[in-house]
């Protein structure tokens, strides 16, 4: 075991009081300046303890400030939404998503899109799907080909995973220690396909069947699509989405959230 350091009594420039006698007259002088000095200090007890450390303790959580960032969408994209939210870490913050027109013109619209994290009006986070072309990026669908079923009416689930919806695919903005992470469902490069690509179909009434459902309690499920022997894909969500074990998928006839086996993701 280590032994805690033990501590002697400074030096000083005072005098030396007491010095072998070689005469009266050679004496006298010493005499007077200690007598002007007073007693010598006594020494000081040794310190048999670590000192307190007056810093906050090792273990105590240290609220870190995000390295702010550019959002290079600012000036050239289309604005779409600003979503609040609470962030697990970080507290309140904004995401902005966007869209770079790659074809004015087109029909549909063919946009890059992007998203940015704001904290305390900063950017603090950006991401930009390079090369991918979508018509939009939206917290709600505005296209015939998904269902989206927000039972609260909030498309944040309880794990704080914000969901947005494009016209092929369902992204999610997973909360990170320093933001957010898209965790592929926005990839980047066209060769690249989003992780939760959406394939239509629809129910006997003609509704469209594939889609988000995220409930009351804030548990959400996507139904991805039906194969051609009928089976309907899903996966539930169950944590933040970049962590392990996030994600369940199952494939049954029906799409009742976990109906069926499960299936490798």
């Amino acid at each position: 075991m280590k032994r805690n350091p033990r501590t002697r009594p400074a030096l000083t420039d005072r005098p030396v009081c007491w010095r072998p006698a070689l005469g009266i007259l050679a004496l006298a002088p010493l005499l007077a300046a200690c007598a002007s000095g007073g007693e010598a200090p006594a020494p000081a007890p040794a310190q048999t303890s670590a000192p307190v450390s007056t810093s906050a303790s090792s273990s105590s959580p240290v609220a870190s400030t995000p390295e702010a960032l550019e959002d290079t969408c600012l000036d050239r994209c289309t604005h779409y939404e600003t979503i609040e939210a609470a962030h697990p870490a970080l507290g309140p913050v904004e995401i902005r998503t966007y869209g770079w027109d790659m074809n004015p013109g087109s029909a549909p619209s063919q946009m890059q899109l992007a998203y940015a994290v704001y904290q305390d009006g900063q950017p603090i986070g950006f991401y930009e799907g390079l090369g991918n072309a979508y018509a939009f990026i939206t917290t709600h669908t505005v296209m015939g080909n998904m269902t989206w079923n927000l039972a609260s009416g909030s498309n944040i689930d309880r794990y704080g995973n914000i969901y947005l919806a494009t016209d092929r695919s369902v992204v999610i903005l997973a909360p990170t220690d320093a933001g957010y992470s898209q965790e592929g469902t926005l990839p980047s490069a066209p060769v690249e396909k989003p992780r939760f690509e959406i394939q239509p179909f629809f129910d006997e009434a003609g509704k469209p069947a594939a889609g988000l459902h995220l409930d009351a309690d804030g548990e959400a499920y996507l139904v991805l699509g039906q194969d051609d022997s009928g089976e309907v894909r899903q996966v539930s969500i169950t944590g933040p989405l970049g962590e392990e074990g996030s994600t369940v998928y199952t494939s049954c006839a029906s799409t009742e959230p976990r109906c069926g086996f499960i299936v490798d993701s």
